[in-house]
């Protein structure tokens, strides 16, 4: 399956050194871009042969990543910038701040992050912005990944790689293939015939890993789970890419959510909303944007934030207590820190307030 696996080679950003004010927070938006890339191999890995390479470089510390699978899973941990491992915070799902912390990663779950505070930190038109731009897609990738039709169609790709170099050694050579060109993405073995005149089939089962003789003689149905034929050199049967894929149920993708911010409660003089305070009233609203991204892949729901504002009404602080994505909840962050505020009351005084918000992303 090495030749088959080419196309599932990690392709990571240069780790370069930049300006000293930029350069920390690329490594940390690059460290989660890292990631990202890595679990979208582990779940192909699930779901096609497990001997698919893991072609993994070290953080952009130097650290090697904790790479763990089993059957129940798999889970990637970043040790951070101090290059140490704390297996003692490890299972606590939050975000985080600075560098040093362990990134974990988790069956397709975040479950320690420093995002957000990256995310605060990046300068606008510098090479931090360019790299959150490199994590939003990283972040994209995996949820496409996430989808059966992606995976199948990466299998397929594969399938027919394999299936054309296997072809190309019959041909040269009138004997069956080396081992390693006799099974499909799937670990299915190949139906290889050679006839004595030269000629010969290959066939794949494809994603279901049944083969169907009775379907070779008709066109295939735009499914990953119709048998591919490669015969003579050329493909004579195989899946219009395009119309599975426009035919593919996207409501199925499930987003890929954040671990909350740590609440401000008990941590300021914000009174938390409830009588007799008065909550705070929005006079000047800033809708959120929907990220075209998501749009394009039907996620939507709430993001449910918590703001702090002073006794003027001007928010202090805002952090996510309900993530929906990353990119989600980065569109509600810009938006509500633009919002403006009548202050809440109590006693008939203006004082500082600590409420949540909630911002829904519908698609129209």
């Amino acid at each position: 399956m090495r030749h088959a696996a080419a196309v599932l080679v990690l392709a990571f950003g240069s780790f370069a050194s930049l300006s000293a004010d930029d350069s920390d927070i690329v490594k940390g938006l690059q460290n989660l871009s890292s990631v990202h890339r890595i679990a979208n191999v582990l779940e192909l890995r699930r779901t096609l042969a497990h001997t698919l390479p893991l072609q993994v470089p070290p953080d952009p510390w130097g650290t090697p990543y904790r790479i763990s699978e089993s059957p129940a899973g798999y889970r990637i941990v970043s040790a951070g910038s101090d290059a140490k491992f704390d297996d003692t915070v490890a299972l606590a799902r939050q975000q985080f701040t600075g560098l040093e912390g362990d990134i974990v990663f988790e069956d397709g779950k975040l479950i320690r992050s420093n995002r957000n505070w990256l995310y605060t930190r990046v300068t606008a038109d510098g090479p931090s912005a360019s790299a959150l731009k490199e994590l939003d897609q990283a972040e994209i990738d995996f949820l496409m990944m996430r989808l059966p039709v992606m995976r199948a169609l990466i299998g397929a790709k594969a399938t027919v790689n394999t299936m054309q170099l296997a072809g190309t050694h019959v041909a040269t050579n009138h004997t069956p293939p080396p081992v390693e060109l006799t099974n499909d993405a799937w670990g299915t073995p190949l139906r290889i015939t050679i006839n004595e005149d030269g000629t010969y089939r290959i066939v794949s089962a494809a994603a279901d890993r049944t083969f169907d003789e009775a379907s070779w003689a008709r066109p295939a149905t735009p499914d990953f789970n119709e048998d591919f034929v490669y015969e003579n050199g050329k493909l004579t049967r195989y899946v219009d890419q395009t119309a599975a894929l426009h035919s593919a149920d996207l409501t199925a993708i499930a987003a890929v959510s954040q671990p909350p911010d740590p609440s401000l409660a008990g941590k300021g003089r914000w009174v938390r909303i409830a009588p007799p305070v008065e909550a705070p009233v929005v006079v000047a609203r800033v809708e959120p944007h929907y990220p075209e991204q998501y749009r394009r892949a039907r996620v939507s729901g709430i993001v449910i934030l918590e703001a702090a504002l002073s006794e003027a009404g001007a928010i202090e602080n805002v952090g996510v207590l309900k993530s929906l994505a990353p990119g989600m909840d980065m569109a509600a962050l810009d938006a509500v820190r633009q919002w403006k505020f009548k202050p809440a009351v109590q006693d008939g005084k203006p004082v500082a307030s600590l409420f949540n918000l909630t911002i829904n992303f519908k698609l129209k």
